[in-house]
């Protein structure tokens, strides 16, 4: 069980790759849904084993046809998404996590 706390946004991510090879059409099934959380935790038998203040949640969905240059490019999509305030120049969804974990 995944606890999230409100105020939350949630980013679909829908990543539907396509390839050929040898002219059969493949699709990537791999799927991730990033959502900014005032706090979250994750819940293992009524037991809290890992929370986590203000961030991201990515919820991850593989599929057996994905391969690992699918999961380097969701990772990469996550964390070049603008989902941040930036406080110096004021813009709005100007900062990604990349950025926000050099300052920390």
């Amino acid at each position: 069980m995944l606890g999230l706390s409100v105020p939350s946004h949630s980013f679909p991510i829908v990543l539907l790759r396509t390839t050929t090879k040898r002219g059969v059409l493949q699709i990537r099934n791999m799927r991730a849904v990033v959502q900014r959380v005032a706090s979250a935790s994750v819940e293992v038998e009524e037991r809290t084993v890992s929370e986590i203040g203000p961030g991201l949640v990515v919820l991850v969905g593989v599929h057996e046809s994905d391969a690992e240059a699918d999961a380097e490019y969701i990772c990469r999509k996550v964390l070049n998404m603008r989902l941040f305030n930036n406080e110096t120049t004021g813009r709005a969804w100007d900062q990604n996590v990349r950025f926000l974990s050099i300052l920390t």
